[in-house]
């Protein structure tokens, strides 16, 4: 059984003014990056689902990259994904 007494430390505040940055330098390389290494489909068909709180803005790039392996991509349709409907 892991011990329970360690005690985790928050990363620093500091870190979250680099947020943009990163984000900016995922997107540019997933716009960039080459297909050549991945697996390339036969149109079978494959539905994205934006993360928590997001919509289909936040899967643009996921899409066109799976559309360019030849999938059959669908948005979810369902706007902005606000968890578990109840």
């Amino acid at each position: 059984m892991p011990n329970s007494n360690k005690t985790h430390q928050a990363p620093p505040l500091s870190l979250m003014g680099w947020e943009p940055v990163r984000a900016f330098l995922d997107f540019a390389h997933a716009k960039v990056a080459r297909n050549d290494h991945l697996p390339r489909g036969n149109s079978q068909p494959v539905m994205v689902i934006p993360g928590l709180a997001t919509n289909h803005l936040a899967t643009a790039v996921l899409r066109e990259r799976l559309q360019a392996l030849n999938f059959t991509v669908q948005d979810w349709g369902q706007g902005m994904n606000t968890g578990p409907a109840t």
